[in-house]
């Protein structure tokens, strides 16, 4: 997939009344089209003050121009920027005058597809534009700056060297044998644990950057009419999920997402737990435990008047003990229990009167804070990144295994290759309209 050289244009800051709006354009006759609306252009980067006019020669607005010249552009290519007053209006009418005289609308993200596509950054750097922009706190936006920067891909290109290394030497030792001093088994298979455990380091940083940046999924189960829906709704501030006396009231699972002091949580209110005979009610338990599997956090809330009962434990047991669990006793206006911690664990409220849920609010952030801590150390990944980094460690890991049981040379080998390649896709995968698609859509227009 080649570079595009047609105009694109766009506004670049948000829709709306504001003290100052920006226009981009960029490609291919970029200047010639500029000075058809501007008059003539300044030196490049330096601003001046400019008069827009349409084709009629009527003014439009007028405001600052500056000229960027390829391939020291944010695209790579020839840009210029119109800095005028930020009425909605006078930004239409601008757009408008280029369109009619060449340009086309840029697709969101587009501008910064070209600045990918022209080689000013890589993908992870495009993506992490993405991140910045989108930040909910400043940890956030410290991780995906330093993305942007270029740090995840220094270290994703220094493994993918240390990679390429390895491979050429074992293809080295098949391809010309004897003619090549060979590198000892214990020597390559600490070469291959030393990458191992480098790339589950990065793997775990880029789990917790991508748990800031998606949020952090929050569960609430139990049995049927213990409050989780009374919880769920003072949680999101609003009477979202439906509460009555009646047991088995939420048969599906409902979801928020909420902002709590700058940090994302995903919210998930869920059926209640019981042996019943009615479908509905038992696929909205199905659901519930599948949303259990997901979750970083489930709290399990019970009844404090009714307490703790061996069914809770056995549907425990069904989560196979792999999530972290809080168990919550609600209803302590009724049981007269106080609010607050009742061990490492465990929390007290009442979700009906809101006593003891601040507390409770507070440890969940501390545990949020704790796992995403914001350190210089934190990256901002994706899901893709991730799974790229999985699949390059598992091969290092089979390479390593392979030689350890002293299989074919060559199964070490071709498991470096492949190992070689899936971390090639974080920065330079395949350049194909499906991939690029997905992932510029998600930007702003004029980013």
């Amino acid at each position: 997939m080649t570079a595009r050289r047609d105009i694109i244009v766009a506004g670049a800051t948000p829709t709306g009344i504001g003290a100052v709006s920006i226009v981009r354009l960029s490609g291919e006759g970029t200047f010639a089209l500029a000075e058809r609306v501007a008059g003539p252009l300044p030196p490049p980067r330096m601003a001046r003050v400019r008069t827009f006019r349409d084709a009629q020669n009527c003014e439009i607005d007028y405001g600052l121009v500056i000229r960027f010249v390829r391939p020291h552009s944010y695209t790579g290519e020839d840009l210029v920027e119109f800095q005028g007053h930020g009425s909605p209006v006078t930004v239409e009418a601008l757009i408008q005058v280029f369109l009619e005289q060449g340009a086309r609308l840029a697709r969101p993200g587009e501008f910064s597809e070209r600045s990918f596509l022209n080689g000013r950054m890589d993908l992870a750097q495009a993506e992490a534009v993405a991140d910045l922009i989108n930040a909910e706190s400043r940890t956030a936006a410290r991780a995906a700056f330093q993305s942007l920067s270029g740090a995840f891909s220094r270290e994703v290109r220094h493994l993918g060297g240390r990679i390429q290394s390895l491979r050429v030497q074992a293809e080295a030792q098949i391809d010309f044998g004897e003619e090549v001093i060979p590198s000892t088994p214990s020597d390559t298979a600490a070469v291959l644990k030393a990458l191992e455990e480098d790339l589950g380091r990065l793997i775990n940083r880029g789990e917790a950057g991508m748990i800031l940046r998606q949020g952090w999924t929050l569960v609430l189960a139990g049995p049927v009419n213990a409050g989780k829906s009374t919880l769920f709704n003072r949680f999101v501030g609003e009477s979202k999920a439906i509460v009555t006396p009646l047991p088995g009231t939420t048969r599906d699972l409902l979801e928020a997402d909420c902002l709590w002091e700058g940090i994302r949580l995903h919210i998930i209110d869920s059926a209640g737990f019981r042996e019943t005979r009615d479908p509905i009610e038992q696929e909205g338990i199905r659901r519930a435990l599948n949303a259990v599997g997901k979750a970083q956090l489930v709290l399990y809330v019970i009844d404090d008047t009714m307490g703790w009962h061996p069914e809770d434990e056995s549907w425990q047991q069904k989560w196979g003990g792999t999530r972290r669990i809080w168990r919550i006793h609600n209803q302590i206006d009724r049981s007269g229990r106080k609010p607050g911690r009742v061990d490492t664990e465990s929390f007290a409220l009442s979700a009906e009167t809101g006593e003891g849920v601040a507390e409770l609010q507070a440890a969940i952030l501390g545990e949020v804070r704790s796992a995403t801590a914001g350190s210089p150390e934190l990256l901002l990944a994706r899901p893709r990144h991730l799974d790229a980094l999985s699949k390059c460690r598992r091969e290092i890991l089979g390479a390593r295994i392979a030689l350890e049981h002293n299989e074919p040379f060559e199964l070490m080998a071709e498991g470096v290759r492949r190992a070689q390649v899936a971390l090639g896709q974080i920065l330079d995968p395949p350049e194909t309209e499906a991939l690029l698609g997905a992932i510029f859509s998600t930007f702003c227009i004029g980013k």
